[in-house]
């Protein structure tokens, strides 16, 4: 599948530019952001449904590939640096099952900054409960600590 970023182009990314920038990077970024684009496509697959933008068949086979995709995990895709990103990577694997009239419709509605942007977002709110957690945790052990000492005596000092 051709990359739709340097597809517009005559010529595509020099093979050294592929394996030595974007495969790299691919092999890196993927196994992090799978899980993300997994979650977003289900989400987006749901809307587009709910608000009657894809036909109930459609959105049951994307639904379903998407599913598959994510039991399968990283070991469903071959990774092509080529297609640039983990998203043109991803899609070219749900096309391949789906068809491109099926398998391009997840698109619909959404941009890839979209996308990207919403998974910006899943990680800042992921770090944010992240850190919550550690600041209930770190607020147990002073209480049980001040539980364990309560009979010390401090001096108190003001100025």
């Amino acid at each position: 599948m051709e990359s739709k970023v340097s597809g517009m182009f005559e010529e595509g990314l020099d093979p050294v530019i592929q394996s030595a920038m974007l495969a790299p990077n691919l092999v890196r970024e993927f196994g992090r952001v799978l899980p993300l684009i997994t979650r977003i496509n289900k989400a987006h697959v749901l809307m587009l449904a709910d608000r009657g933008i894809l036909a109930e068949g459609v959105a049951r086979s994307l639904a379903q590939a998407i599913l598959a995709l994510e039991a399968e995990g990283e070991e469903a895709f071959t990774l092509d640096p080529a297609l640039e990103d983990p998203y043109f990577n991803y899609e070219a694997e749900l096309i391949a099952r789906t068809g491109t009239d099926i398998g391009g419709r997840v698109h619909t509605a959404r941009s890839r900054n979209d996308l990207y942007a919403t998974m910006d977002r899943l990680r800042a709110r992921d770090l944010a409960d992240r850190f919550a957690k550690a600041v209930f945790d770190l607020r147990a052990v002073l209480i049980a600590k001040a539980k364990e000492h309560r009979d010390v005596l401090a001096p108190g000092y003001t100025h």
